[in-house]
């Protein structure tokens, strides 16, 4: 074993907690996260898909496709940084391990597309990547302008739906991930 890992300096000896009840209350905090995130999702893509489709069904059709696979995505994207800012979770490594934690029950959400967990996860990250690279600071900017690209006509106003995101979604995922942190911490 090496030094560093000796003296709890490693990155993943750093990040455990030192009772295992607390890496259990970590998981099931991600575990609970998860699943108050993603309850409804289909009705939070056909809301969205009401606010800012086009009139036609296929075109409807065809951007809540585009809404279903990426909005977990947008979703994640805002819990990490939540998390982040969290006080409660400023500890050396932590978040890293929390990250490790709620990227591969997030990728749950591409069963679908994708047979094999690992690639699933691969989608996950290549996905989180382009939002890294796209250059905007904004998420929410950079799913719309995803969603625009990826639906074509179908996203019939692209103002509609950042607007429905900053005023109703957005805020909806920032109140479900202070609920459940304060629940599990408290």
């Amino acid at each position: 074993m090496s030094a560093e890992a000796e003296n709890g300096s490693g990155q993943l000896l750093g990040a455990l907690p030192p009772e295992p009840n607390q890496l259990f209350r970590l998981h099931r905090l991600c575990v609970r996260l998860f699943s108050q995130l993603t309850k409804d999702l289909a009705a939070q893509v056909e809301a969205l898909v009401e606010a800012a489709g086009g009139t036609w069904r296929k075109q409807r059709q065809a951007l809540a496709q585009v809404l279903e696979a990426e909005l977990p995505i947008l979703i994640l994207l805002r819990v990490l940084d939540g998390l982040e800012k969290d006080d409660r979770l400023d500890q050396p490594g932590l978040l890293d391990l929390l990250r490790g934690l709620l990227l591969p029950l997030f990728s749950i959400c591409f069963a679908r597309y994708h047979d094999h967990p690992s690639a699933q996860l691969t989608r996950v990250l290549s996905r989180i990547d382009w939002y890294l690279d796209f250059g905007s600071d904004d998420p929410v900017e950079a799913f719309a302008a995803y969603c625009a690209a990826e639906s074509g006509p179908a996203l019939k106003d692209r103002a509609a739906l950042v607007t429905w995101l900053r005023e109703k979604f957005m805020p909806e995922v920032d109140l479900r991930l202070r609920n459940t942190v304060r629940q599990e911490f408290v």
